[in-house]
Protein backbone atom coordinates (compact mmCIF):
# COMPACT_ATOMS: atom_id res chain seq x y z
CA UNK A 1 0.00 0.00 0.00
CA UNK A 2 3.11 2.52 1.13
CA UNK A 3 4.33 2.17 -2.38
CA UNK A 4 0.97 2.54 -4.48
CA UNK A 5 0.74 5.87 -2.17
CA UNK A 6 3.84 6.96 -2.73
CA UNK A 7 3.70 6.08 -6.73
CA UNK A 8 0.74 8.18 -6.95
CA UNK A 9 1.97 11.30 -4.88
CA UNK A 10 4.76 11.10 -7.51
CA UNK A 11 3.03 11.64 -10.55
CA UNK A 12 1.13 14.34 -9.08
CA UNK A 13 4.03 15.89 -8.43
CA UNK A 14 4.88 15.54 -12.09
CA UNK A 15 2.07 16.70 -13.74
CA UNK A 16 1.78 19.72 -11.56
CA UNK A 17 5.58 20.61 -12.10
CA UNK A 18 5.31 20.34 -15.67
CA UNK A 19 2.20 23.19 -15.28
CA UNK A 20 4.38 25.79 -13.43
CA UNK A 21 7.60 25.17 -16.46
CA UNK A 22 4.77 26.20 -19.69
CA UNK A 23 5.67 29.55 -19.52
CA UNK A 24 8.84 31.31 -18.63
CA UNK A 25 8.96 34.68 -16.49
CA UNK A 26 8.93 38.66 -17.82
CA UNK A 27 12.06 38.45 -15.09
CA UNK A 28 14.41 39.24 -18.28
CA UNK A 29 12.23 43.09 -18.91
CA UNK A 30 12.60 45.75 -16.06
CA UNK A 31 8.88 45.96 -14.73
CA UNK A 32 8.85 49.85 -13.37
CA UNK A 33 10.36 51.33 -16.38
CA UNK A 34 8.73 51.95 -19.82
CA UNK A 35 10.55 53.23 -22.86
CA UNK A 36 9.35 54.64 -26.03
CA UNK A 37 12.01 53.89 -29.76
CA UNK A 38 10.56 54.69 -32.92
CA UNK A 39 11.77 52.36 -36.49
CA UNK A 40 10.28 50.75 -39.00
CA UNK A 41 8.61 47.37 -39.32
CA UNK A 42 11.46 44.44 -40.60
CA UNK A 43 9.28 41.56 -39.28
CA UNK A 44 5.85 40.88 -37.37
CA UNK A 45 6.38 37.01 -36.34
CA UNK A 46 2.35 36.25 -35.29
CA UNK A 47 2.76 32.95 -34.01
CA UNK A 48 2.25 30.70 -30.38
CA UNK A 49 3.18 31.03 -28.22
CA UNK A 50 4.23 34.87 -28.66
CA UNK A 51 4.25 37.14 -31.40
CA UNK A 52 7.37 38.67 -32.07
CA UNK A 53 8.02 42.25 -33.33
CA UNK A 54 11.51 43.16 -35.36
CA UNK A 55 12.50 46.93 -35.91
CA UNK A 56 15.46 48.65 -37.65
CA UNK A 57 16.13 51.65 -35.21
CA UNK A 58 18.81 54.50 -36.23
CA UNK A 59 21.58 54.55 -33.56
CA UNK A 60 21.47 57.81 -32.08
CA UNK A 61 25.21 58.16 -31.99
CA UNK A 62 26.37 56.72 -35.14
CA UNK A 63 23.15 56.60 -36.84
CA UNK A 64 23.93 52.96 -37.71
CA UNK A 65 20.89 50.36 -38.52
CA UNK A 66 19.95 48.23 -35.39
CA UNK A 67 17.59 45.41 -35.75
CA UNK A 68 15.42 45.55 -32.15
CA UNK A 69 13.31 42.92 -31.12
CA UNK A 70 9.75 43.00 -28.99
CA UNK A 71 8.23 40.18 -27.36
CA UNK A 72 4.35 40.38 -27.63
CA UNK A 73 1.74 38.41 -26.62
CA UNK A 74 0.18 35.00 -28.08
CA UNK A 75 -1.92 35.82 -31.32
CA UNK A 76 -5.44 34.97 -29.41
CA UNK A 77 -4.78 37.35 -26.92
CA UNK A 78 -3.68 40.05 -29.80
CA UNK A 79 -6.94 39.52 -31.69
CA UNK A 80 -9.25 39.95 -28.97
CA UNK A 81 -7.29 43.07 -28.49
CA UNK A 82 -8.15 44.21 -31.77
CA UNK A 83 -4.95 43.34 -33.82
CA UNK A 84 -4.64 40.73 -36.97
CA UNK A 85 -1.58 38.82 -38.57
CA UNK A 86 -1.75 41.82 -41.13
CA UNK A 87 -1.66 44.70 -38.33
CA UNK A 88 2.41 45.39 -39.39
CA UNK A 89 3.60 44.89 -42.45
CA UNK A 90 7.69 45.25 -43.45
CA UNK A 91 8.64 49.10 -44.02
CA UNK A 92 5.58 50.24 -41.29
CA UNK A 93 7.04 53.47 -39.81
CA UNK A 94 5.90 52.50 -35.78
CA UNK A 95 6.39 53.88 -32.18
CA UNK A 96 7.03 50.83 -29.54
CA UNK A 97 6.30 51.39 -26.09
CA UNK A 98 7.94 48.54 -24.00
CA UNK A 99 9.53 47.63 -21.45
CA UNK A 100 13.24 47.22 -21.55
CA UNK A 101 15.60 44.43 -21.16
CA UNK A 102 17.74 44.14 -18.34
CA UNK A 103 21.01 43.39 -19.87
CA UNK A 104 19.96 47.13 -21.64
CA UNK A 105 19.67 45.25 -25.16
CA UNK A 106 17.87 46.73 -28.16
CA UNK A 107 14.67 45.13 -27.32
CA UNK A 108 12.32 44.58 -25.02
CA UNK A 109 8.60 43.33 -23.58
CA UNK A 110 5.88 44.48 -26.11
CA UNK A 111 3.13 47.57 -24.10
CA UNK A 112 1.94 49.20 -26.94
CA UNK A 113 2.51 50.14 -30.98
CA UNK A 114 1.47 53.25 -32.60
CA UNK A 115 1.13 53.47 -36.12
CA UNK A 116 2.06 56.64 -38.05
CA UNK A 117 -1.64 57.39 -38.66
CA UNK A 118 -1.99 57.50 -34.85
CA UNK A 119 -3.85 53.98 -34.25
CA UNK A 120 -2.64 52.79 -31.16
CA UNK A 121 -2.18 48.83 -31.01
CA UNK A 122 -2.52 47.26 -27.40
CA UNK A 123 -0.53 44.48 -25.75
CA UNK A 124 -1.84 45.22 -22.02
Amino acid sequence: MKTREFFIAGMAALALASNALAHHSHAYYVPSEEKIVHGTVKEFDWRNPHSWITIVVADEASGEALEWAFEARAPNMLSSQGWSADSLKPGDEIAVTFRPLINGGTGGLLREITLADGTILSDR
